[in-house]
């Protein structure tokens, strides 16, 4: 089955056609892999629409689809959103990734190392007016993304802590 590339006018039609898929794990096997090939439909469909609200509904999507395979389409787009975006939304849901799934130590290193300084100031401060639990969750999960080799985890710890 092919699937004709989707096209929304709103960021609010994308949001919902995302959170359609939430039953995808539930799918049953016949039906699953055109379930995939429409959600990666929608997903490629949010290139388009590079906002904060978009950016929440598809770090969301981790909560509840599993397969590493299907989610590399939303890790994909996600790269294309401006950094600080993607950032926040990742501060908004860390506390569910790490306590929900396994996702959050790789979510966090989503981000290229050579990110820019201003960048990731920005991306500093904004986790600094987090609250201290949302902060020591994403900073535990940058802890486990730099033992595993992160160079932008490396940074960020630094950027913080200095």
């Amino acid at each position: 089955m092919t699937v004709p590339a989707v096209k929304y006018s709103t960021a609010e039609q994308l949001i919902e056609a995302i959170q359609s898929f939430s039953d995808l794990k539930t799918t049953p096997g016949g039906m699953y892999s055109d379930r995939v090939r429409q959600y990666w439909a929608v997903i490629d469909a949010a290139m388009g629409f590079p906002e904060p609200e978009v950016a929440d509904a598809l770090v969301k999507t981790y909560l509840t689809i599993h397969n590493a395979a299907v989610q590399e389409s939303v890790h994909r787009v996600l790269r294309t959103f401006p950094e600080v975006i993607v950032f926040d939304a990742l501060v908004r849901n860390i506390v569910a990734l790490r306590t929900q799934t396994d996702w959050a130590d790789s979510l966090v290193d989503i981000f290229d190392e050579d990110i820019k300084e201003e960048q990731l100031q920005a991306m500093v401060e904004h986790l600094d007016i987090a609250t201290r639990y949302v902060r020591s969750a994403y900073i535990a999960s940058l802890s486990a993304a730099e033992r595993n080799g992160s160079r932008y985890a490396s940074r960020f710890l630094k950027a913080h802590y200095d």
